[in-house]
């Protein structure tokens, strides 16, 4: 086909067949290859065609000069093929905003998210005729995916705008950052109208709504478990089909929370094996690689493979810094710990755990692990000890250049504890450390706020204007009424000297009767009756007691005290028997005795 052929059938508007355009282009580069024109309209063809591989073979098949005419096709087709590096290197070249949109995608799946969402941020200044929507879409995908990285201090935008709720590619995206701000309540209501959204979506086929449907259930399903939801996150898990998902990483997700909602009755050593065997070689994000490896090393506690698991673990720790705080490390550190203690608890985990300290003194999740083993076991000095020695606020503002978002988080909560304490040297250290904070980031309000605080008695340079005023935060406070309504006013009476003492016991009476539990009370108690004050004593040391018979008479009459003794009245008995009464005893007792043994000799 000639070139004027060629130009014709392309102007053509009702084409869109592009299988034929690719077959015309193709006849023109066997006449001439190095028709640009046809190079051109054939790598186009085979972008429509997703056949992107061959695209990029066409591009480079043409040269440096086809390239140039063609940079925004050429980085596209290099990144839907695979090699998002050389796609964002190419794109970066140049300011064309399709460009700007390449570059854009190809950092988001090389993982810079952070300059990704710069640049979606650039892009949603200047709208031009571009979608709109696919715009806040990536935008709201990009700030998800910074606050998994724990990098949230970088999202300025976090709260919906009234237009975000009426697409579910948004409520979706922004139910994710909610997830990784650990918001799950709210998500649970973001995920619910996503869906909703989705499934009452008009322009959409069947299959393809259950495509996009799919990802939204996975999410429902990890929140409804997380929130202790088992029983509706189960009856999600039936309606999931494997099939509909459009990767393998999809797959296996659905594979992985379909397990995790009936994690109390599976089988430990057939679950670790059923998902091992599917993880090898999947395309996963920095932060799912990390939830999908400690789900696995979960697995192995469970099935009891302990010292694979330590092996392991100090494999993948060795490979970063002693102290290190990067939170992946310290979570194997957790784990491997967990190893060691066997899956124990309390004081029997602690016997086999803190011995790992003298060989890894400076490992921060095994220190922190310790720490939490004393605080369960009711130690809380040996914890605040162990904390001491691991690390002082000063010792990290010294190393403030290389801070990680969780370590300004600490640095914060030890600058704001440091500003409560009445000791000057506290607020001079809390002083350093907000100080060191507000350098680093100016936008910072906490930072800020901390430094004036620690500031208060002399003056420092901070831009007050970031700050919330005083006069917004008190709107609103009147201070009459907080004193005579909620606040106890002294009293001018001198209190008298019988209000200071205490109420006697007698003077108190109960406005209510106890109730006595029928198990401690007698067979015929009466509550009605006085109980008999000598009750606890026993029965012959109470007044009321009167033996019976002579013997038991002149026995408690001997035990008497104060009686009267030596009396011969008729009317009145000695209380000790006289001598004469003895020797009659004695007598008798010994008669009795010779008597039986006389009747023995008769035998």
């Amino acid at each position: 086909m000639s070139v004027p052929k060629l130009t014709s059938l392309l102007k053509q508007s009702e084409i869109t067949d592009h299988e034929e355009i690719l077959a015309a282009a193709s006849a023109t580069l066997k006449t001439n290859k190095n028709d640009i024109d046809a190079q051109h309209v054939k790598g186009v063809a085979l972008l429509k065609l997703d056949r992107f591989q061959d695209a990029v073979q066409a591009f480079e098949a043409g040269g440096e000069k086809l390239k140039e005419r063609a940079t925004l096709e050429y980085a596209y087709a290099l990144y839907k093929s695979g090699r998002r590096k050389e796609a964002s290197e190419i794109a970066h070249s140049t300011t064309s905003r399709g460009l700007q949109h390449v570059e854009a995608q190809a950092l988001y799946s090389l993982e810079e998210f952070l300059r990704a969402s710069e640049l979606y941020k650039s892009l949603s200044q200047e709208v031009y005729d571009d979608n709109v929507a696919d715009l806040r879409v990536n935008t709201l995908a990009a700030n998800a995916q910074l606050q998994w990285n724990n990098l949230g201090q970088h999202v300025e935008e976090k709260a919906m705008t009234r237009g975000d709720f009426e697409a579910h590619e948004t409520v979706y995206n922004t139910a994710c950052g909610s997830i990784a701000r650990g918001e799950l309540g709210q998500c649970e209501v973001l995920l619910t109208r996503a869906r909703s959204l989705c499934e009452n979506l008009q322009d959409l086929s069947e299959e393809d709504k259950a495509t996009e449907l799919l990802p939204i259930i996975l999410q429902q399903i990890y929140v409804l478990t997380r929130l202790g939801k088992v029983d509706e996150a189960r009856q999600l898990v039936g309606t999931l089909d494997a099939s509909e998902a459009m990767d393998d990483l999809t797959r296996y997700l659905v594979e992985v929370n379909s397990q995790a909602a009936q994690l109390d009755t599976a089988n430990p050593y057939l679950l670790e094996r059923q998902l091992q065997k599917h993880l090898d070689g999947l395309d996963t994000f920095a932060f799912q690689k990390a939830v999908l490896t400690r789900n696995h090393y979960a697995l192995n506690l469970g099935a009891k493979k302990y010292p694979g698991t330590i092996k392991s673990t100090q494999a993948e720790m060795r490979k970063q810094p002693a102290g290190t705080t990067d939170a992946v490390t310290n979570t194997l550190s957790v784990i491997n710990a967990a190893a060691h203690g066997e899956n124990r608890v309390g004081k029997q985990a602690l016997k086999h755990i803190a011995p790992l300290m003298e060989l890894r003194p400076d490992d921060i999740g095994l220190v922190l692990t310790v720490v939490q083993l004393h605080i369960l076991a009711s130690n809380p000095n040996c914890a605040i000890e162990l904390l001491e020695v691991l690390s002082t606020a000063s010792h990290w503002t010294n190393h403030s250049e290389d801070l990680t978002p969780g370590a300004t988080h600490l640095l914060k909560a030890a600058g704001s504890a440091l500003l409560e304490s009445q000791d000057n040297a506290d607020h001079v250290l809390a002083k350093e450390i907000f100080g060191k904070l507000y350098d680093g980031d100016n936008f910072d309000k906490y930072a800020a706020a901390g430094l004036l605080a620690a500031s208060a008695h002399s003056s420092i340079a901070v831009d007050r204007s970031s700050l919330t005023p005083f006069e917004k935060l008190t709107t609103g406070i009147n201070a009459e009424e907080l004193e005579y309504a909620g606040l106890a006013r002294r009293s001018t009476a001198q209190p008298t000297a019988g209000s200071r003492k205490r109420q006697a016991d007698s003077e108190i009476q109960r406005t209510k009767p106890r109730k006595l539990r029928k198990s401690k009370t007698p067979k015929d108690f009466d509550p009605t009756k006085t109980p008999d004050p000598e009750r606890w004593l026993p029965l012959r040391d109470r007044s009321t007691y009167r033996p019976k018979g002579k013997k038991g008479k002149a026995r408690q009459a001997m035990l008497s005290q104060g009686a009267v003794t030596g009396g011969d009245s008729d009317n009145s008995r000695s209380a000790t028997p006289g001598a004469e009464v003895m020797k009659a005893k004695t007598g008798q007792a010994g008669g009795g005795y010779k008597k039986k043994k006389q009747s023995k000799g008769k035998k």
